[in-house]
């Protein structure tokens, strides 16, 4: 908004005032380290956090018999949302992508591909929290790491 008053010399503008929204701040990484992870085990990477924005979610899982799956859950505003890899390679990071056309429930295929070129960030929402999975086979360690953002 713009705000003229009048002055002797004629209007002036004296003041602009403009609403810009608040940028969110960048925090420090949600990561977990598991060692021995227990299968059907879901491990906080992110605890139930308001007004957040992720950028990005990855996750490897190290093992010596192959698990199934290995799996992110984002619990946002009261829904849930799966992203997994049926058959994940040893020691190899997968990243979160949200794909339109899928569903949530069943879920949405974790990738070895660079995400964060293609967009912005991943999702945001009023309230999230992230957790990590693996089901079956024998591992050694999950990792997970999250970046976030959060408006103050």
């Amino acid at each position: 908004m713009v705000r003229f008053i009048s002055c002797p010399y004629g209007p002036q503008i004296t003041e602009i005032l403009s609403y810009l929204p608040v940028p969110p701040e960048y925090q420090e990484d949600g990561y977990i380290d598991q060692a021995n992870p227990v299968s059907g085990t879901q491990y906080e990477v992110l605890a139930t956090t308001p007004n957040a924005r992720i950028i990005g979610i990855g996750a490897v899982v190290t093992w010596t018999v192959q698990p199934t799956p290995l799996e992110i859950w984002i619990a946002i505003d009261g829904q849930t949302i799966r992203l997994y890899v049926d058959s994940p390679t040893n020691n190899t990071w997968y990243n979160a992508r949200i794909y339109e056309q899928l569903s949530d429930v069943v879920g949405h295929p974790l990738s070895t591909g660079v995400m964060s070129e293609e967009r912005t960030f991943l999702i945001e929402g009023r309230s999230i929290r992230i957790q990590a999975e693996t089901t079956g086979g024998t591992t050694s360690r999950l990792r997970s790491r999250v970046k976030w953002e959060r408006w103050p």
